[in-house]
């Protein structure tokens, strides 16, 4: 993972870190004073190891065993847990001048210890780095397993498309690398999917991580030939250039996927070249009883039939090309989630009023959902909206 400001966690995980301080100081030069580690089940009451293992349980405290051959007298051991390339807790420091002396003839243990509050995700990519003032000391490895029963995971087929569709019925997009800048693009695929394994998706623009676009899916139970479908689209739209998705298994790199966003100014179009359009207002009105628009409102129930969504600009409209877009974000308590109701061409040259609406032919489940409207190559505007019963 490139540096980024947040923790790559699943977000189920919280940490809680506890630190086991050595009952003996230390004597020894900084170059020998390792004698060994290991990551443990527990520690016992002098900080060495007890069940020694590298592999944990979803739910187990990981111990670290720290086995030093002499003792200085002081210096400060320090121990940070990491995730991938990013740290996990902050650097727990044990000072070794206020720590008790003991018999000299004795092993000499520091022992850490980390506990989740939640279950750890299952992953092989943990890690904790030790330094001693300051200097590294150590690098040692842990894994955390899947519980039993959990199938194996594994990633069978993944492709880029400018919507979402069905990977059985639908042709195979797996050529499609070259976007337009108002596309949503997805990353489709299907494959096994053991408990408690979890999916996760970066999204590089032009070789930038963008943390906005990074999403994770857990998965509580095993599911075979699953399907998913991450989708992601920067609030501004994509800058032209090439881009990148990584999609990330249990924390490795399973698929990655690279596309074209090109310029508007790249195409043969007049219009690509034209002013965009400004916008003074948008607003969600429901209908007049006439199929125009009526009053402004924040929401609709879901027996409303016809829905309107409104923008008033500040100059006419230059181009000729317009779309306008209606999706249901996720409704009927997670039934329906990221799915098209209709997409619809508008005719905007030279309007400053533009209108589209939906027509339902039935009840809208209740849930979030979403409205845009699109003038050449540029969202000129995008709203999201609940539909429920007052």
């Amino acid at each position: 993972m490139m540096k980024a400001a947040r923790v790559s966690f699943p977000p189920l995980l919280a940490l809680t870190v506890v630190l086991a301080f050595a009952a003996r100081p230390l004597v020894a030069a900084p170059a020998d004073i390792l004698d060994s580690a290991s990551f443990a089940k527990g520690l016992n009451e002098d900080k060495s190891p007890k069940e020694i293992s590298t592999n944990f349980a979803t739910d187990d405290t990981v111990c670290l065993s720290v086995k030093l051959k002499n003792r200085p007298e002081k210096g400060v051991i320090g121990a940070t847990f990491w995730f991938r390339n990013e740290p996990v807790t902050e650097e727990i420091k044990v000072d070794l001048s206020t720590v008790k002396t003991g018999n000299a003839a004795d092993p000499f243990y520091v022992g850490f210890k980390l506990k989740p509050e939640e279950p750890f995700a299952v992953s092989d990519q943990y890690r904790v780095e030790t330094t001693l003032d300051g200097q590294p000391l150590g690098t040692y490895t842990f894994r955390i397993d899947p519980p039993s029963g959990a199938i194996i995971s594994t990633v069978a087929r993944v492709e880029l498309a400018p919507a979402l569709h069905d990977l059985k019925k639908e042709p195979d997009f797996t050529g499609v690398s070259e976007f337009k800048p108002t596309d949503v693009i997805h990353l489709s695929g299907r494959g096994d999917m053991g408990k408690l394994s979890w999916l996760q998706t970066e999204w590089f623009v032009n070789g930038q991580l963008d943390d906005a676009g990074t999403q994770t899916v857990t998965y509580a139970a095993n599911r075979e030939s699953c399907p998913f479908n991450f989708k992601y689209r920067p609030e501004d739209g994509w800058k032209a250039g090439k881009h990148e998705v990584v999609l990330l298994l249990n924390g490795k790199e399973a698929a990655r996927k690279a596309f074209t966003v090109k310029a508007p100014g790249d195409t043969d179009s007049a219009e690509a070249v034209m002013p965009a359009p400004v916008l003074r207002k948008a607003t969600l009105n429901k209908d007049d009883g006439k199929g125009k628009p009526g009053d402004v409102v924040e929401t609709f129930e879901p027996d409303a039939k016809i829905l309107h969504f409104v923008c008033e600009l500040e100059t006419p409209v230059t181009s000729a090309a317009g779309v306008i877009t209606w999706r249901i974000v996720d409704a009927g308590a997670g039934e329906f989630k990221d799915v098209l109701m209709a997409k619809a061409p508008l005719a905007v040259k030279g309007a400053e009023r533009l209108s589209g609406k939906f027509t339902a032919s039935r009840d809208l489940p209740e849930g979030k959902y979403e409205v845009e409207m699109i003038i050449g190559d540029k969202v000129l505007a995008k709203k999201e909206f609940e539909i429920k019963w007052k």
